[in-house]
């Protein structure tokens, strides 16, 4: 009998042993292993979101001194600066976590910042510091806008208007006879500027913000935006596809028609002709003539929502702040948009590296992207999308050249060349795949829905169905080493092979347990992703599976991925960004700051000190510091 046989035999012979062992509470020698709650996140700035480059919360505003220099705020606090056009954004540090609605400079140095609950934050430094400022309010502030060195302008909810003249230092109430809400201001130079908000509010300043007088006929339409050209003319958007124009300074107001009945909350001129409106999902307005004839411009359904901002540069270039967080840009007046901040944003469900250098990642409508320097920068692999429209669901690499993608309906995706080139394999099967995984460069696995298991002995070029003679949901595989493999099951059931594949046998049964992922560290020590009637569990073993180990993780989060470092560290991710490490299998868990609050949906560990995780609206988190 040869060493895999005993392997094998032994494996049977512990069955009933580690049944007993995780059908009764998870039992260690010393009794249950008690639950172990999260503890608050260890603070730190160890993660670097990759993809996006400003994140994923909602940009909200804009402001550009000229084409190169930039910022954009947003949802939690968020201050990122552009010195290049928005090709590369740097965070900036606030001390809020309120929403920021719309940021004002000056010039490069001196800026103010607004948003929820009457915040102010002002910079004398381009933003290398954000100071707070203080209102006197807490009604959320919606625009601002320095008008010099000095002086500025806010604009918010029930009628707040404030001014300063010490470069934000105090703030004192403007006089206005209304208490609607105020959405937008414009100030065209230091004394005159109009704003607009609720109920057709609209008004005008002659005398630098201090009083303002009502400018326009009653309206029942909510102004969400307004921009001026010159003291005569200017445009103002809003609710029910309202497009209203002025060009006597205000004292009257002609509808403008688009064809469109959505909710425009960003307009931008160039000059009296060229402009530019939007906010309403999918959809842009172009003008050349002042507003007497619209252009409608559809937009891609997956740029990202509501736009909340805009800025037009020329006549036909102009960037959005968008809903999902990104910034997108069009050069030919809105017939095409790409994102000046990410890369992808499709779902990524796996990451996997075949070096510590050298990795890829998988997602929804064929997403394929790469890294060839340890997860520091990405590059999408377009051929991929190309070739299908269905979800990626995890990738595998028989060698550095040679990658396995596999999908929705029984999808498999080849590359020879690193990515760079990908061809559709057909198979007998169109179950979902969740898994692939090489023993070798040439014998490889793919497990998937209602038993499926496919085999290939020429790296993937051919695959073969296998008959395991257990019914399951096969969502991961692994090979611990070229003959000895795992297949674990959603129901709780983990099959092993020592035949590289060929053949595969029942080695556990987990009671209960619903498993969703595993990873090795080496050929003997590994975890397995659980959940155990609501709690999640962690099952461990440090003999290439024939004896496991259980504890459980007191949270109310849905974990979805794990990634093993060495014998004793893993990591574990999970959704509203939350990641985990143990550097005791599990024994205890530190919750790192990711600063993300997306779906993490896996994990993956190339190097000592270095993880990647992925997960929702394309998120790539990277570290070289272990994260903390």
């Amino acid at each position: 009998m040869n060493s895999n046989d005993n392997r094998k035999m032994l494996a049977i012979r512990v069955v009933v042993l580690v049944f007993l062992l995780l059908t009764t509470a998870s039992c260690s020698d010393d009794g249950p292993t008690a639950p172990i709650p999260i503890d608050p996140p260890i603070s730190g700035d160890g993660w670097t979101m990759v993809n996006p480059q400003i994140g994923t919360n909602i940009k909200y505003g804009m402001f550009f001194l000229n084409a190169n220099s930039g910022w954009v705020v947003g949802r939690g606090g968020s201050i990122h600066r552009t010195s290049d056009g928005g090709e590369t954004w740097t965070a900036q540090i606030t001390p809020t976590a309120e929403d920021l609605r719309d940021i004002s400079f000056l010039d490069t140095q001196f800026g103010i910042a607004v948003g929820s609950t009457g915040t102010i934050l002002c910079t004398d430094s381009g933003g290398a510091t954000w100071t707070p400022g203080t209102s006197k309010t807490m009604v959320d502030l919606r625009d601002v806008a320095m008008t010099g060195p000095l002086s500025a302008v806010v604009v918010g909810f029930e009628g707040t208007i404030l001014h300063t003249i010490d470069g934000g230092k105090n703030w004192a109430p403007s006089t206005i006879d209304t208490e609607k809400d105020l959405s937008s201001l414009d100030m065209i130079d230091a004394l005159h500027g109009f704003v607009v908000g609720e109920t057709g509010a609209r008004f005008k300043t002659s005398d630098g913000g201090l009083n303002w007088t009502p400018a326009g006929f009653a309206s029942l339409v909510t102004f969400h935006d307004v921009d001026f050209t010159s003291l005569t003319t200017g445009t103002a958007v809003g609710t029910d596809g309202a497009i209203y124009r002025t060009i006597d300074g205000g004292a009257n107001w002609n509808s403008q028609e688009s064809g469109q009945d959505g909710i425009w909350l960003t307009v931008s001129f160039l000059d009296t002709e060229n402009g530019l409106v939007a906010g309403t999902p999918n959809v842009a307005l172009w003008t050349a003539d002042g507003g007497d004839n619209w252009i409608s411009m559809e937009m891609d359904p997956f740029l990202g929502g509501f736009v909340y901002d805009s800025v037009l540069f020329d006549a036909s270039t102009a960037i959005m702040a968008m809903e999902s967080g990104d910034i997108w840009e069009t050069s030919d007046a809105g017939e095409t948009w790409d994102s000046l901040t990410s890369l992808v944003r499709s779902y990524l469900y796996d990451v996997t590296f075949f070096a510590a250098d050298l990795g890829m990642a998988v997602g929804s409508t064929g997403t394929i992207v790469r890294t060839l320097d340890g997860g520091e920068t990405w590059s999408l692999l377009a051929d991929a999308s190309a070739q299908t429209e269905h979800t990626l669901w995890a990738v595998g690499f028989a060698s550095a050249g040679t990658a396995i993608a596999v999908g929705s309906g029984g999808t498999f995706l080849r590359t020879e060349n690193g990515g760079e080139a990908w061809d559709s394999i057909a198979t007998v099967t169109n179950q979902i795949l969740w898994d692939v995984a090489f023993a070798d460069a040439s014998v490889g696995v793919a497990v998937g829905g209602m038993d499926t298991i496919m085999r290939t002995t020429n790296a993937g070029a051919d695959w073969d169905e296998l008959d395991s003679g257990q019914s399951g949901t096969y969502v991961d595989v692994a090979f611990l080493t070229a003959d000895y493999g795992l297949i674990a099951a959603q129901e709780g059931h983990l099959l092993f092979t020592t035949d590289r594949g060929v053949e595969w046998d029942l080695l556990n049964t987990f009671t209960g347990v619903t498993l969703s992922d595993m990873d090795f560290a080496d050929s003997e020590t590994g975890v397995i992703l659980g959940d155990d009637d609501g709690i999640c569990l962690t099952l461990w073993t440090d003999d290439g599976g024939e004896s496991w180990l259980g504890r459980t993780l007191a949270t109310d989060t849905e974990w979805t991925g794990i990634g093993m470092v060495d014998a004793t560290t893993a990591y574990l991710v999970g959704y509203d960004g939350v990641i985990m490490k143990t550097t005791d299998q599990g024994i205890t868990w530190s919750h790192l700051a990711s600063g993300s609050t997306d779906r993490l949906l896996a994990v993956c560990c190339p190097a000592a000190d270095t993880v990647v995780a992925v997960g929702s609206s394309g998120v790539i988190l990277h570290t070289t510091t272990g994260g903390e």
